[in-house]
């Protein structure tokens, strides 16, 4: 089954920390068998919880989409090495709700698992 998605235009604000962080509601989130091949990509470790801005949605998706613009069209994207990029951005932010000590100043990072055994290249798009 193929999903359609429909492109959205994220709203770019500086990523100034928002008292407005809430986290999604714990769903107990087994760890799927990553099979040969395949690549999963979690928002964060099972079991944790996983931030999103009012304004921004999700920190991954906020920042995996913004990745994803910035990338060179003509040029082909690792995968791989776009997912770390989106860890790495993720461990640098953390919440900002000083009136809740149980929220405040909390991180999270996204897990890659994969059983790749080539570079996942999308290749330049050309018209």
């Amino acid at each position: 089954m193929v999903h359609q998605f429909t492109p959205t235009k994220l709203v770019r604000e500086p990523l100034g920390l928002s008292p407005q962080l809430k986290p999604f509601p714990y769903v107990d989130t087994p760890s799927l068998k990553c099979e040969n091949d395949q690549l999963v990509f979690y928002a964060i470790p099972p079991g944790m919880l996983a931030w999103r801005n009012t304004k921004e949605g999700s920190w991954m998706l906020y920042y995996l989409n913004n990745l994803i613009e910035k990338c060179d069209v003509r040029l082909p994207i690792n995968m791989l090495k776009l997912l770390l990029k989106v860890n790495a951005n993720m461990s640098l932010r953390s919440t900002d709700a000083p009136s809740d000590k149980n929220l405040n100043k909390k991180k999270a990072i996204s897990v890659v698992e994969h059983k790749l055994t080539r570079d996942l290249i999308f290749p330049p798009f050309v018209k």
